[in-house]
């Protein structure tokens, strides 16, 4: 055969060239395009000791999007073992492998790699046989897997769902035949979806060329451009020695298909690659796919983004008592870092073969890593994208998570063991996910973050953060975050005595229900305080709850949000949404600390933001003589610029178990609450339109509607109540793109406990200061002046209705003491039970009249609550 020179001017370029040229005379080298054509040969000539084959694997030149790998084969006296040994014409060629880095293509990675995307969205109606009636098939074609959405909440209610493994058979007009037979359902949503990842298995190739860089010790890999199937899990480390292991593809992930690496993974109770017992070991430059990546497109897309997490994995990666799907120890994961970690668990991976160079004959109690990076990176389609610490609670520390993508993923990343400490999280592309940051719910479940959390974009997906056990997360700071199509923030719960604190600097976040109909019961489940600063949030049509749990909720630093966006049609929803915000931060405890620019409609129908709403009100600060009272207004600042302390009495707390308060039980229909109220309880804490009631225990939250005339019950003293109708604002679902009600989440019999009173059209604050003389048992104030000593502008600032209440419980009568400059103390003079004001007298010393008598003589402020200097 001819033989010929080649350039070897690219050798430093490992991932395109062999080795150097071995010291050969000409004569002894032979030259082939492909290994195929070498393998074919039974014969070489006479002299020939090394081959140089110019495409190890595939065709050459190779094809558009992938690379053609060269190798170097020597001549071996006798047979090795070593992997991609050849035999040709009697003689033994063994590869010349490259080592900084190890080139993973000179092991015969084939580029054959193919996915199929699409599926189909309907409804179907199925008698009980094998044919369904469907609404539309648009996108369906035979071969496509079959599921009910939502097809685990489904399930667990008895409700009937298309069996797993379920295919489509044949397409027809409105009709579509499938190889199960589907027990009988009427207009059930269904998703028909792909689960077809084809080609060569890559794995064993790949695991021989992880092996050799660690039998002999070379730290740096390197994977070449192309699509490769991968049917068997990766070990970058086998747990028993350490190592440093730095896995690339190229410089940045592959993207929709252009070039770059990518690695389609074909199972699902196992993870495609774990890093065990390694050290600053990174992975970088390539795109993982898995097979849930087109369940998730239209098994959970729009509308649906489920609460219930295991609706996001696909029954057939989902078995109840094996790996997969979303088990705590042995979930459907991309890269897992010590899964193999402790003792075996309940439910745990299949068995590893160990090479025999590793020594290793137990599957677990494997040593732990440090120091993990995954840098540009997309891992798309898994249960879990990324888990740390599935096997114990032992280092798997100083993770690095940067330029990261996620898509199609239940859950993105968790770390979830409590050694792991200074985690960075930075430039994270996060799409489509159940929750997409946790640190509970798989393997010890007390994960540790502890570290920075920096520019994380997260979209279409129902929660972002999932951190269940907040006692041993450590401080959560995040910075920059972006939020879109986000049905809640999440949930940062499990706090111990001393809880952790999460703080947001900066970020925009739409939690808008236009697309996924999903309005919460609340936005955030926190038992430990948590701090927006700087943050604006979008929020839902109608009135939601920032916060359940118990725990702090503060507003600070120039955030903004915008709540209950839809044009309120009625004067009590403008009087709740002037009220609220339209998000009510709750009666649980909390600040907002500057002015918010909160929703605010002038009137019923106006439009959004037709007049500003003051959170902390500075009577200089607004063009407004009167404003309504708001749910941030704690504290009020004068015309002189004195601050004033307000008392605000609690709101009232409703039992709707207790016959003596809430004589006829509620019902709720539709988005409608009704129930009956005792009329003593009307006269001290008046249910009327406006009035916001929310159920302390969900957060749900009614705004009432109307009120009936007095009806007679021998529940209530006196023997009298009244009915009360109140329309649900949260904790519902709506028709996408609509505010039209669609489902409710929450029953009467759920609203067990106590529900707060809130809010109403009863008080409007002025916001000029005025003082006046109360004389106990008297009810006229006389001399009621500004600090200018006039009363010739009273009536702008105070009219005949306004309401005032002090501190105290208005049936014990028990009233707070007021102090006043070098005053000794003394009651606030306006008592617990609501009063009016009767009349108001302009007058260089103007005069008030109160429907009630003042308890107490003295000057004191002219304002609806008690206020302290």
């Amino acid at each position: 055969m001819k033989l010929r020179l080649v350039s070897f001017a690219c050798v430093a370029l490992a991932l395109f060239c062999a080795p150097s040229r071995p010291v050969a005379g000409e004569d002894s080298i032979a030259y082939f395009d492909t290994l195929a054509q070498f393998k074919a040969r039974n014969w070489l000539p006479a002299g020939v000791t090394h081959v140089y084959v110019r495409a190890v694997t595939g065709t050459y030149p190779p094809p558009a999007g992938a690379d053609a790998t060269p190798l170097w084969f020597k001549e071996a006296s006798s047979a090795t073992g070593v992997w991609g040994e050849v035999e040709v014409g009697g003689h033994i060629f063994d590869p010349v492998y490259s080592t900084n880095p190890v080139n993973i293509g000179e092991f015969g990675l084939v580029a054959d790699g193919a996915w199929k995307q699409g599926g189909c969205n309907f409804t179907a109606t199925s008698a009980g046989g094998g044919t369904l009636t469907v609404s539309s098939t648009a996108g369906c074609v035979a071969g496509m897997r079959l599921t009910s959405v939502n097809w685990a909440t489904r399930a667990a209610a008895s409700l009937p769902i298309v069996p797993p493994g379920t295919t489509i058979s044949a397409v027809g007009s409105g009709k579509i035949a499938v190889s199960h037979r589907i027990p009988a359902m009427n207009a059930v949503p269904l998703a028909a979806w792909w689960d077809d990842i084809t080609g060569t298995d890559n794995a064993p190739a790949i695991q021989a060329a992880l092996d050799f860089g660690m039998r002999e010790r070379y730290p740096n890999f390197k994977f070449p451009n192309g699509i490769f199937a991968v049917k068997s899990s990766l070990n970058a480390g086998w747990g028993k020695g350490f190592y440093t292991l730095n896995i690339k593809g190229g410089d940045r992930q592959s993207f929709a298909g252009l070039p770059g690496t990518v690695l389609l993974f074909t199972r699902f109770n196992q993870p495609f690659m774990n890093f065990q017992a390694v050290r600053t070991s990174s992975l970088s430059g390539v795109a993982i796919i898995g097979r849930n990546f087109n369940y998730l497109v239209y098994g959970q897309g729009q509308p649906s983004f489920s609460a219930n997490r295991n609706d996001w994995v696909a029954p057939e990666f989902s078995p109840a008592s094996a790996p997969g799907g979303l088990q705590p120890n042995a979930p459907f994961a991309g890269v897992t870092e010590d899964a193999y970690c402790g003792g075996p668990p309940s439910v745990g991976y299949p068995d590893l073969s160990f090479p025999a160079w590793t020594n290793i004959t137990t599957q677990f109690g494997k040593y732990t890593s440090s120091d993990v990076k995954l840098e540009d990176v997309e891992i798309d389609g898994f249960g879990v994208a990324y888990a740390n610490g599935l096997g114990c609670a032992s280092n798997a520390d100083f993770t690095k998570i940067v330029n990261f993508t996620g898509a199609n993923n239940a859950y993105d990343i968790a770390i979830v063991q409590s050694q792991s400490r200074s985690v960075e999280l930075r430039n994270l592309n996060l799409e489509h996910f159940y929750a997409a940051l946790t640190n509970s719910d798989f393997g010890p479940s007390q994960g540790q973050f502890n570290g920075p959390m920096t520019n994380i974009s997260a979209a279409d997906g129902y929660e972002i953060f999932r951190f269940g056990d907040m006692a041993y997360a450590g401080p959560v700071v995040i910075d920059n975050i972006y939020g879109e199509n986000i049905v809640r923030i999440g949930d940062f719960t499990g706090n111990a005595a001393f809880p952790n604190p999460v703080i947001f600097h900066g970020g925009m976040v739409n939690l808008n229900e236009f697309l996924h109909g999903q309005i919460p019961a609340s936005y955030v489940t926190n038992n430990g305080p948590i701090t927006f600063s700087g943050v604006t949030f979008t929020g839902n049509q109608r009135i939601g709850t920032w916060a359940t749990g118990g725990g702090s909720v503060k507003f600070t630093d120039g955030g903004s949000w915008q709540c209950a966006t839809t044009s309120p049609s009625t004067t009590a929803q403008l009087l709740a949404i002037d009220y609220s915000g339209g998000c009510l931060v709750g009666p649980e405890k909390f600040s907002i600390q500057d002015p918010v620019a909160a929703t605010h409609y002038s009137a019923p129908g106006a439009s959004l933001g037709s007049a500003p709403q003051q959170s902390v009100l500075a009577s200089n600060a607004t063009a407004f003589a009167r404003v309504p009272m708001t749910q941030g207004l704690r504290q009020f600042m004068d015309q002189d610029n004195r601050s004033w302390s307000m008392t605000i009495p609690p709101g009232e707390l409703i039992d709707p178990a207790s016959p003596g308060q809430v004589p006829v039980a509620p019902t709720i229909s539709e988005d409608v609450l009704t129930f009956g109220y005792c009329a003593a309880f009307q006269t001290m804490y008046p249910m009327a339109p406006g009035v916001i009631i929310q159920h302390n225990g969900t957060g749900t939250n009614f705004v009432v509607a109307s009120v009936g005339s007095p009806l007679s019950s021998s529940r209530c003293w006196p023997a009298t109540y009244v009915m009360v109708t109140a329309t649900q604002q949260n904790n519902l679902n709506v028709v996408p793109g609509t505010n039209s009600f669609l489902s409710n989440n929450i029953t009467a019999a759920a609203l067990t406990g106590y529900s707060s009173r809130l809010g109403g059209p009863l008080i409007t604050v002025p916001t000029r200061l005025f003082f006046g003389q109360f004389t106990a048992g008297d009810a006229t104030v006389a001399n009621v002046q500004d600090s200018n000593g006039s009363g010739a502008a009273l009536t702008r600032f105070l009219a005949a209705g306004d309401s005032f209440l002090g501190p105290g419980n208005p049936f014990t009568n028990a009233g707070g003491a007021f102090s006043t400059y070098g005053v000794s103390s003394m009651p606030w003079p306006v008592q617990p039970i609501p009063i009016s004001l009767s009349a108001v007298t302009n007058g260089s010393s103007g005069s008030i009249a109160m429907s009630a008598p003042a308890r107490s003589t003295g000057t004191f402020p002219i304002f609806p609550f008690e206020l302290r200097p």
